[in-house]
């Protein structure tokens, strides 16, 4: 998802999209960029950073304030929410809003736990990708994207 947003990039609306990952994937992210491919070819966005935590960028964005961010994606395995709620703390209280970006449905209740509800979204999505190898994401499949408030009715 972070690809296609990065895909959007103009100088009249710029963007920049920074990735948190393994350290492997971030290497290449950061030297390479992401290569996305679909039915009609592929492209090749390099306007993205990529950080293996947030440890490495706090060390960057301390002394830059452009790196505070406005979103906040949460795209991992719901088995590893919780894991990353906890070592991504300090970012998500510093950040505007956490998006939340995952499979299957009630994430928003463990998330709840680590962040105040009226900062949260909701994507929900029926969009295919698929990371067969670092850097390198496969568009599988077109579909809805659908999104909300917590809050929201």
């Amino acid at each position: 998802f972070g690809g296609c947003l990065a895909s959007v990039h103009t100088d009249a609306n710029p963007l920049e999209i920074i990735f948190f990952c393994r350290r492997g994937h971030a290497k290449v992210l950061n030297k390479y960029g992401i290569k996305i491919y679909n039915d009609k070819g592929n492209i090749t966005l390099t306007n993205i950073k990529a950080f293996e935590n947030a440890e490495d960028f706090t060390k960057i964005s301390i002394n830059d304030k452009k790196y505070k961010l406005d979103y906040l994606f949460l795209t991992t395995k719901t088995y590893d929410s919780e894991r990353a709620m906890i070592q991504y703390k300090k970012l998500i209280n510093s950040s505007n809003w956490l998006i939340i970006l995952q499979n299957g449905i009630g994430n928003e209740e463990l998330v709840k736990k680590y962040c105040d509800e009226n900062k949260i979204i909701r994507i929900i999505t029926s969009h295919g990708a698929l990371l067969k190898e670092d850097g390198r994401v496969y568009h599988t499949g077109v579909g809805f994207t659908k999104m909300g408030g917590m809050g929201l009715t």
